[in-house]
């Protein structure tokens, strides 16, 4: 397992340049998720860090995760390790409901003969 590095505090100050919009994300290929109810990006922050901006749906303003660029490995590992955690999962789920429907197939054929 990657070693967990603590996020070190980011001074916040009024003359840090404003956020990039979304549209600006998108242009610069920084945009990961874009779809109408969800957004999500990664780009690099005025102070040298790693800035995740999400909005949701329901969200008025955007989220900010600041980072120190030294978290991005452990980062990129537990991303890694969800996206196939979650490949596993999907592959069960979608076998459990290719059988589902073959019985249902089955029973339905069964009980037109």
């Amino acid at each position: 397992m990657p070693e967990v590095i603590q996020a070190k505090e980011v001074p916040v100050n009024d003359a840090i340049e404003a956020p990039p919009t979304w549209e600006e994300l998108r242009e610069s290929g920084r945009l990961i998720v874009d779809l109408e109810d969800s957004k999500l990006a990664v780009y690099t922050g005025d102070l040298g860090s790693v800035v995740l901006a999400s909005q949701e749906y329901e969200d008025a303003n955007p989220r900010f995760i600041v980072l120190d660029p030294d978290c991005v490995p452990a980062l990129v590992a537990a991303l890694h390790k969800a996206r196939v955690e979650a490949s596993a999962l999907a592959a069960q789920w979608d076998a459990k409901y290719e059988a589902a429907e073959m019985a249902h197939a089955e029973a339905g054929g069964a009980a037109s003969a």
